[in-house]
């Protein structure tokens, strides 16, 4: 049962890495590359940043630099693999380990973007510009208007896109920099606004995952479930604790006498082997010192009670050294029998 819940929960770690973070993280490490290079190349540079589209609604931009040629607006894509696709198609195609996948012409999209800022009325030229950060090859060549990020500062120098900015542009700049948001409340509005026109656009995959966290506590209750303790598991089922196994009573303090008495410290020889009238008598106190013994053996008020004591402690001195002297002691005291067992007391 452990193994099925520590298996579930990695399952649940994996699909969520694979098909939630890793795709989030690979476009913010793509957008942080484009960054740098960009803020390399021009003096003023927004990142991630919030307009209104022109529509009433709003727009998310990754880049916009200001340069010789106006407004540079530009969209980071990581992909790898192969690319397939041309200026005014809808939609691209990826193929990457034998399968194909299809997104949307990221050129369509940030012609969007750059709509959204010519609707400002800024009063300068808008550049679109697609970026692909990652490994992606274009087999049939790359389409007008995308560059590789390895090749953009080349491709902007080709296209006289400098950092020299006309006097007229920083006015312009002002005004943009003016309506320009990144604070969390308009992100969320403009997500919202998404969900509001794609509600159907999550992937299969993003379902999957918000299925798999929400059931991530029942992996952990189970997993919990199973590794708490029995006694804990016996009092939630009701059950009553069962007794510990006792292997040693609890010996009064006449007891822990006698075991001093019958175990030397050393090794036993064979002259504290053999029995003795000066043993016997130290093993078996008179009736006159009866008195000066502890409280807890003047407590046993029945003679059966206090022969089975007594039988118990030389048992224990014979447990813990077997010498003739303690064996004797305890065949007197337990009256045991040649055959070894207990012989019945009066």
């Amino acid at each position: 049962m452990v193994s099925l819940v520590w298996a579930g929960v990695a399952v649940l770690a994996a699909s969520a890495f694979k098909v939630w973070l890793l795709p989030r993280w690979r476009g913010a490490d793509g957008e942080r590359r484009v960054a740098r290079t960009l803020d390399r190349t021009f003096g003023e540079v927004l990142h991630d940043i919030v307009i209104p589209d022109g529509r009433g609604g709003l727009t998310q931009i990754d880049h916009i630099a200001l340069t010789s040629a106006g407004l540079l607006v530009v969209e980071t894509k990581r992909y790898s693999g192969a690319i397939f696709g041309q200026r005014y198609d809808a939609e691209w195609t990826q193929r990457l380990r034998g399968r194909s996948y299809r997104f949307q012409n990221p050129l369509r999209q940030n012609y969007l973007h750059v709509s959204a800022i010519e609707a400002l009325g800024l009063g300068v030229p808008v550049i679109g510009r697609v970026v692909f950060a990652g490994s992606a090859i274009f087999p049939r060549g790359l389409p007008e208007g995308v560059s590789r990020l390895a090749e953009l500062p080349l491709d902007l120098r080709r296209l006289a896109i400098g950092p020299q900015v006309p006097a007229g542009y920083r006015q312009a700049w002002h005004d943009l920099t003016a309506v320009a948001r990144t604070d969390r409340s308009t992100r969320r509005r403009h997500l919202a606004l998404v969900r509001q026109k794609k509600p159907h656009g999550l992937r299969f995959g993003n379902v999957a995952v918000t299925v798999l966290i929400s059931l991530a506590p029942v992996f952990i209750a189970l997993w919990w479930l199973r590794s708490m303790p029995l006694a804990l598991d016996r009092l939630l089922r009701d059950e009553p604790e069962p007794a510990s196994p006792v292997l040693f009573d609890v010996l009064p303090q006449p007891a822990l006498s006698a075991l001093r008495i019958g175990a030397p410290d050393g090794p036993t020889t064979s002259a504290q082997r053999q029995p003795s009238a000066e043993s016997e008598a130290a093993a078996s106190p008179p009736a006159g010192r009866q008195a000066a013994r502890s409280v807890a053996e003047i407590t046993w008020a029945e003679p059966a009670v206090a022969r089975d004591a007594a039988c118990h402690e030389a048992t224990v001195s014979v447990l813990y050294d077997d010498s003739i002297g303690n064996r004797t002691r305890r065949d007197r005291i337990c009256r045991i029998a040649p055959s070894g067992e207990p012989q019945a007391r009066d």
